[in-house]
């Protein structure tokens, strides 16, 4: 039988309500983690497979670089596996509802959070614009838009899931806060090595920015709704508004064509602007914020 008090063994940082936490933790993270990086795969199995069997791709590269259909399919199918993953996690393992994906209030955390993951990207663009670092070529309307969309949703829903809605929140449970946190900032990190154009200064900006970032909207909420909504828009407006790679994977073209010019560490490079030292500092610097309101925030009541 579950308890409804709050964790508290004496280790500071396990605040997180035994209900949320649910049963059997470590069953939670040996299933639900596989699975969940299963699911946030779907959509580059999917654009891989397409390309190969019905574009004639002849190589890796020649799938990767290209994303119609296979990409925004990929996408979709990506989400449903996504929430699929966190359901079966929750009540057929932990054996409590999803509360990580309660109704109530995601419409207002989701547009909160797409205000933070749009603004850190307009203005480290505007600034790499002020500077020449960024070069405007074109302006077209086109299919980027939607994939866009469903690209920012399909990675946000995908990574969420297994990085903050299942290791994330175990590992809060069975090791407190500040090594949780730095746990899912290094992994989300080091996954990213693996996209095309990685680098290991891509992979540490990934880490301090993005992981961090998405992991203190998690902590401030204890629901996901947030994290998607900074990670959607995030990845929506480098692509569908900038035309920019994400995390160095290609898209197609969105509203403005551009390339980035100058040193590595300015522009990020093939990266994309994830690997720029200005996103770098921007995401940090919003982390913090919401770290120390998350601090200042009365831990959570455990669910009834």
């Amino acid at each position: 039988m579950q308890r409804s008090t709050t964790a508290a063994d004496g280790r500071r940082g396990r605040e997180l309500p035994l209900r949320a936490l649910g049963e059997r933790p470590w069953v939670q993270l040996a299933v639900g983690v596989p699975l969940g990086l299963l699911a946030a795969s779907v959509a580059g199995i999917t654009q891989v497979g397409i390309a190969y069997g019905l574009q004639g791709a002849q190589s890796w590269d020649d799938a990767l670089s290209t994303p119609w259909p296979g990409q925004p399919i990929g996408m979709v199918l990506q989400v449903a596996a996504a929430i699929l993953v966190m359901w079966f996690v929750a009540t057929r393992i932990a054996g409590r509802p999803v509360y990580e994906l309660e109704r109530q209030g995601a419409i207002r955390e989701l547009a909160y959070g797409g205000a933070i993951g749009a603004g850190i990207v307009t203005i480290t663009v505007l600034l790499l614009l002020g500077v020449g670092t960024y070069e405007i070529t074109d302006v077209t309307v086109g299919r980027g838009l939607l994939t866009g969309i469903l690209l920012g949703l399909g990675s946000a829903f995908g990574e969420e899931v297994v990085m903050r809605g299942i290791l994330l929140r175990v590992l809060i449970g069975k090791l407190g806060t500040a090594a949780a946190l730095a746990i899912t900032s290094l992994a989300f990190g080091l996954l990213h090595l693996g996209n095309p154009h990685s680098s290991l200064l891509g992979a540490v900006g990934v880490a301090l920015q993005a992981g961090l970032l998405f992991g203190a909207a998690y902590l401030l909420t204890r629901r996901l709704w947030l994290a998607i909504g900074i990670h959607a828009a995030w990845n929506f407006t480098q692509t569908a508004i900038f035309g920019l790679n994400v995390s160095g994977v290609p898209t197609e073209p969105g509203l403005l064509v551009a390339r980035l010019q100058g040193p590595e560490w300015l522009s990020g490079g093939e990266v994309g602007i994830e690997g720029s030292v200005i996103t770098i500092a921007l995401g940090l610097i919003v982390s913090l914020v919401m770290l120390r309101a998350a601090i200042a925030k009365k831990p959570p009541a455990s669910p009834s």
